[in-house]
């Protein structure tokens, strides 16, 4: 990303996050975003014609029968909240071809009852 807008770019290079942290440097705010709460799902979320990484926050009926998905994701160089059309969601992990959502990814029993969901 930063190659893309004329900064200096170098090698990535693993560390363990204790490390990082301990040379006083933040998570990643891709990895760990502020305000996703701990039961959100990975996704992917199509944006702006690619897949990109984001967290299911949760399923919502939207009024043409469609399920509909608040989610948050990597958006350019920061983050994203908005609601996005079922086609416009898969599971994290998925590939080409995959877009359509899985019985256990859609909005069933899980998410109908969880504190997350619509049952709440």
């Amino acid at each position: 990303m930063a190659g893309r807008y004329g900064r200096e770019t170098h090698p990535a290079e693993s560390v363990p996050l204790s490390v990082a942290m301990s040379d006083l440097l933040g998570e990643c705010f891709h990895c760990f975003p502020e305000n996703v709460p701990a039961d959100a799902k990975p996704c992917q979320v199509l944006s702006g014609g690619a897949w990109v990484d984001g967290f299911l926050l949760e399923w919502q009926r939207g009024a043409d029968g469609r399920w509909k998905g608040l989610v948050n994701y990597r958006h350019e160089a920061g983050r994203r909240v908005a609601v996005k059309d079922q086609a416009e969601l898969r599971p994290a992990g998925g590939s080409e071809g995959s877009s359509k959502l899985t019985r256990n990814w859609f909005p069933f029993v899980y998410w109908m009852c969880s504190p997350a969901g619509l049952g709440a």
